[in-house]
């Protein structure tokens, strides 16, 4: 996968053409699970090819900012890899923003248009006063369009992500397509993702930690299973239910399945991969982790918003290290440096 994806000269390209060529190699098969519904890889790239056309109608392509708030998983992904399509810059919204989050984040961004479930403009306490086009999804349907992403240069911008503004405003992050492309290739390596996994989504596209499981999962062809419930039981009945192999969570999310006796007590026996970032998981907790679900490997990662990924502990290390953040990503250099910007010796602060 990896060769061949190094050879086809992909990375080089508009971040869209993920999609594009998921659908093209995996066609048929369920790319996500959203509760009773289905989605196969060849639909989502016919409803990014409806969505992608709506925009180019409108004018909206390179230069362009859009802004991405859809209701349902298969529609949110569409939509953004729609707007990557035309060349437009995305912005996956929070799905917790009120309206006056909603309005400083096109307002920053500049957005030019806001994509938008027609549910979620309703569940709104009050509507968004805004310069941006609000384009409802509801009324994109042709059902005809061929997704055709265009050419653009790698290093331009291709997703802005808001962090969470918890030292002030949120702060928007441009990510160019040579980012994603290589964001997902690298976790999808080092974590050893197979076609046959199903990778659980629990956390938004919104956080970057959540998109990466959905770009993964199209990179190698497994199916992503969103779950959106903030119950713990409803979760591991979830995980069970749907034979999960892969699953992400951040250290609230892992003290909250830990608390249950279904998941600390009763290995799921799908379950090969367990990850954590967005946060220190503290040597208690990973020992509890490894106790609950000896069987799975537990990656410890460590990164930014920027670039998804700057280190990661090899799971054959955790039970020894618990509290080491690692080593770099593959691809990647990370140095420790003192507190005048030098390099640290062994042991120096």
């Amino acid at each position: 996968m990896t060769d061949d994806f190094h050879s086809s000269g992909l990375f080089q390209s508009n971040f869209a053409n993920l999609l594009r060529r998921a659908g093209d190699e995996f066609g048929e098969r369920v790319a996500i699970v959203h509760n009773a519904e289905q989605t196969t890889f060849q639909a989502l790239n016919q409803r990014a090819g409806e969505i992608s056309r709506a925009l180019r109608e409108r004018g909206i392509g390179t230069g362009d900012v859009c802004a991405v708030l859809a209701k349902g998983p298969s529609d949110a992904a569409a939509t953004f890899f729609a707007v990557f399509g035309v060349g437009a810059t995305g912005i996956n919204v929070n799905e917790l923003y009120r309206p006056r989050q909603i309005e400083f984040v096109l307002t920053h961004s500049r957005a030019r248009a806001l994509l938008v479930s027609g549910d979620v403009l309703q569940s709104l306490p009050r509507p968004v006063v805004t310069n941006a086009e609000i384009i409802v999804l509801e009324d994109i349907h042709d059902g005809v369009s061929e997704f055709s992403p265009i050419a653009c240069d790698a290093s331009a911008p291709a997703q802005i992500t808001y962090t969470s503004g918890s030292t002030g405003q949120p702060k928007g992050v441009a990510m160019s397509h040579e980012n994603l492309w290589a964001g997902v290739r690298v976790v999808a390596g080092y974590l050893g993702l197979r076609a046959d996994d199903r990778i659980a989504g629990l956390l938004p596209f919104s956080f970057v930690y959540g998109f990466n499981q959905l770009t993964t999962a199209l990179f190698v062809g497994a199916t992503l299973v969103v779950e959106r419930s903030t119950l713990p039981q409803d979760i591991v009945a979830t995980l069970r239910r749907e034979r999960v192999s892969v699953l992400a969570a951040v250290p609230p999310l892992w003290q909250q399945l830990l608390g249950i006796a279904a998941f600390r007590d009763h290995p799921l026996e799908h379950l090969r991969i367990v990850t954590n970032a967005g946060g220190r998981l503290p040597p208690s907790s990973v020992r509890d982790l490894r106790r609950a679900q000896p069987q799975a490997k537990l990656f410890l990662m460590y990164g930014l918003t920027e670039v998804f990924r700057s280190t990661f502990l090899p799971p054959e290390e955790v039970d020894a290290h618990p509290d080491s953040m690692g080593r770099a990503i593959p691809e990647s250099e990370v140095y420790v440096v003192n507190e005048e910007g030098q390099l640290a010796k062994p042991g120096e602060i």
